[in-house]
């Protein structure tokens, strides 16, 4: 039998976030900001490491 440890998965994670106004790139009125998935962030987290 054979164990594999999770690689981080005690550790907290960062979640990652897309700003997603209609225009995201104007500096007027509120910023909206939307999460990206778990996978999608897993996949950023992995990217960087």
């Amino acid at each position: 039998m054979v164990s594999h440890a999770i690689k981080g998965a005690d550790q907290p994670r960062a979640q990652w976030y897309w700003k997603s106004n209609s225009d995201p790139w104007s500096t007027n009125g509120n910023e909206e900001w939307t999460k990206y998935s778990d996978i999608e962030s897993a996949i950023i987290e992995e990217a960087f490491n």
